[in-house]
């Protein structure tokens, strides 16, 4: 529902499929403290408990829905999923109405995705060349990058048909929609970059194509804990988007995230790396706007491994859906959570200043001044000088933007303040 609100979804075959296909009945059990909470997040989710293997990953419900409105399958299609991605993909055709085949390239995971959805027609690698060759297909969906396209599975598509496609490129893979219109023609439009993983060779082979990597096991035990912590080690595998896109979630994983006292010392690093992989998604809605999926995710972050940064952050997604009172509760739990972080001394000043109440906003902005946090020290320093200005304590507004320009001597609004507040010491 919530990305139907958003204008995502289109098509009601798609809505309904998401609706009753349950992302987390595909992926790998979750923890207990996070139960229920992770198959709904926009956060990449691990169905294989090797997560370096190609192909380990469910995407997130946004890339899936990017995909099922390209392939724009109907009621009755044939359709073959070279990548089944746990059965979830098959399993969302199928609730559609087509008649989905998945081939897994690595016969290891079969058994895993034929337990999980035991009514669906789950295939191997080496069947490849039969499927195509008896059988013609409405659509072919390919989750791995190719190095070529294959003349093959082009061959086997109806008339009408369509593939989506994705080609190895660097440094991304580009993603391409080709359609066999009849007579040998081929139209191939490129749509956009899809950063999955380059198939192995044994699958360009099946193909009749050359290229691919070859795949050697890990040695290392594997584990559902490790899997979860690495699922989201590199955030834009499998993301489908622009170049800018792909860039902007990068830059938000790539920043500091939540700091905790004594986190060095916490024994449960599943809970702590979920809980920062959560934050930075909730950053990353927030900073496009997408508020009540943000909160979410900030407070699923809180609840995995608190922090006063996804308490703060909460609450002023709370504070601009015009929910202050909850967002006040937020930021009073931030700061029990870690009261030297400002960032929530300063948004409590903010709020009772803009709320035409100076003297209840004076004791926290000056707390804020206090402490380190994301803010910008010079914004904390000219809210309370105005609010002293407010108060008629000109000389201590006077200092409050003479210590603000100190941190922003370019900012204007700070030096109109100094200069009013000067004269009136005069």
């Amino acid at each position: 529902d919530r990305y139907q609100m958003m204008g995502l979804i289109r098509d009601a075959n798609i809505h309904a499929a998401l609706y009753e296909v349950e992302r987390s009945d595909h992926m790998l059990p979750e923890l207990a403290i996070l139960q229920g909470s992770l198959g709904s997040s926009a956060l990449l989710v691990p169905w294989h408990d090797d997560p370096d293997l190609p192909g380990s990953l469910i995407p997130g419900h946004f890339d899936i829905i990017q995909l099922l409105d390209m392939l724009d399958v109907g009621i009755g299609d044939d359709v073959l999923i070279v990548g089944p991605r746990g059965g979830f993909i098959c399993a969302l055709l199928d609730q559609i109405g087509a008649r989905p085949v998945g081939v897994e390239p690595y016969d290891s995971r079969i058994p895993h995705i034929q337990a999980t959805v035991p009514h669906l027609d789950i295939k191997g690698v080496e069947e490849v060349t039969e499927l195509l060759s008896e059988r013609a297909w409405d659509a072919i969906l390919v989750t791995y990058a190719l190095d070529d396209t294959p003349l093959d599975a082009l061959a086997a598509l109806k008339k009408g048909g369509k593939m989506l496609l994705p080609l190895q490129k660097d440094p991304v893979p580009s993603l391409y929609h080709l359609e066999y219109t009849g007579e040998g023609e081929v139209t191939r439009t490129l749509l956009t970059q899809w950063n999955v993983e380059r198939g192995c060779s044994t699958l360009h082979g099946v193909l009749g194509i050359e290229g691919g990597v070859e795949i050697t096991p890990g040695t290392e035990e594997l584990s559902t804990a490790l899997a979860w912590m690495r699922a989201n080690a590199d955030p834009i595998r499998d993301r489908i988007g622009s170049s800018q896109r792909l860039w902007h979630i990068m830059s938000i994983w790539s920043a500091d995230g939540p700091r905790r006292e004594g986190e060095e010392d916490v024994v449960d690093q599943v809970n702590l790396t979920l809980s920062d992989d959560l934050y930075r998604m909730a950053r990353l809605l927030h900073s496009i706007g997408v508020l009540p999926m943000a909160i979410e995710h900030y407070g699923t972050s809180f609840q995995a491994a608190p922090s006063a940064e996804a308490a703060t952050l909460l609450g002023l997604a709370l504070d601009q859906l015009d929910e202050s009172e909850t967002a006040l509760a937020w930021w009073r739990h931030a700061i029990e959570t870690d009261d030297t972080y400002a960032d929530a001394w300063m948004h409590i000043g903010r709020w009772y200043f803009e709320a035409d109440d100076p003297r209840q906003s004076i004791p926290w902005l000056a707390a804020a001044t206090l402490r380190d946090g994301a803010i910008d020290q010079s914004d904390a320093w000219y809210l309370l000088g105005l609010a002293h200005e407010k108060q008629g304590r000109k000389t201590a507004a006077f200092l409050c933007a003479q210590r603000a320009i100190e941190e922003a001597p370019e900012r204007e609004d700070l030096r109109k303040l100094l200069d009013r507040c000067g004269r009136e010491l005069l």
